[in-house]
């Protein structure tokens, strides 16, 4: 019974690239509604390097860093990085390159608060002027994830119609998946039953979400959401939130992609 209600959730898994202890917030960052100017995150453990650019009171093309944005703790689900911003002078790009020429000096401080998977706030400092922005992730494309995995799933059963089926549980899978413009179709085969999904597919810079409803031919029903969802070359991870008949399921999964 486990093994099909762990279908449910074979979509998602926590990220598992160099951050593990929170969502990966690697992205070109951006303020809907505001064109021009943006803000690039690279998330490596717990620290961030983040760059902007951004215009000086001359309208002219000026750009900031802080490489040492450190983890800061969490709070009601929001995961908080801080530490030293600075403006940087060198030589002519045109020209050879002279190390002497190189200047750093700190204007401030700034500080990074997500408190979505694909929403935060950039707070920063540039000799004593503070500006505080709401950011998203910019998506310039939809990223297909169709194909064919191998993995499994990790996740907690609660609220459960029968109470031994509560608790955590482990279980390998393989998992189908079709996905057509902003449509996604995944198949899920076990031994002894089939559970079809069925949803919507939304993109947010690097990280996908799909909502929808399943079923399985055991007479398994309910609805999902997936999150943090990221195919490459090499498989599929995702978290998700599902509710069935039966059981309530959060939990992860990771998956390789199947073929050569």
């Amino acid at each position: 019974m486990r093994k099909l209600l762990a279908a449910i959730g074979f979509l998602i898994s926590l990220n598992v690239h160099a951050v593990t202890f929170a969502t990966d917030a690697s992205d070109l960052w951006y303020t809907p509604g505001e064109t021009g100017w943006g803000l690039n995150v690279i998330h490596q453990g717990n620290i961030l390097f983040a760059s902007l650019f951004v215009y000086g009171q001359n309208t002219q093309p000026s750009w900031f860093f802080g490489s040492e944005l450190t983890f800061a703790g969490s709070t009601g689900g929001v995961f908080r990085y801080s530490g030293t911003w600075y403006q940087t002078t060198g030589p002519y790009f045109g020209g050879a390159f002279n190390s002497s020429a190189v200047g750093l000096r700190q204007v401030g401080t700034a500080s990074l608060a997500f408190d979505t998977v694909s929403t935060g706030t950039l707070t920063y400092s540039v000799d004593g002027v503070s500006v505080t922005k709401r950011i998203a992730r910019l998506t310039w494309v939809v990223n297909n994830i169709t194909g064919s995995y191998l993995g499994g799933t990790t996740g907690t059963y609660s609220s459960c119609a029968n109470p031994v089926n509560n608790g955590y549980a482990e279980d390998a899978g393989v998992v189908a998946v079709t996905h057509t413009g902003n449509n996604i179709s995944i198949v899920f085969a076990l031994t002894g039953a089939t559970c079809t999904f069925s949803g919507t597919y939304s993109q947010d810079g690097r990280m996908g979400s799909v909502a929808g409803t399943y079923s399985c031919t055991n007479g398994i029903i309910g609805n999902f959401n997936a999150f943090e969802v990221e195919a490459n070359v090499t498989g599929l991870t995702a978290r998700v939130v599902a509710q069935s008949n039966v059981c309530r399921w959060t939990g992860r999964v990771g998956g390789l992609r199947r073929g050569s």
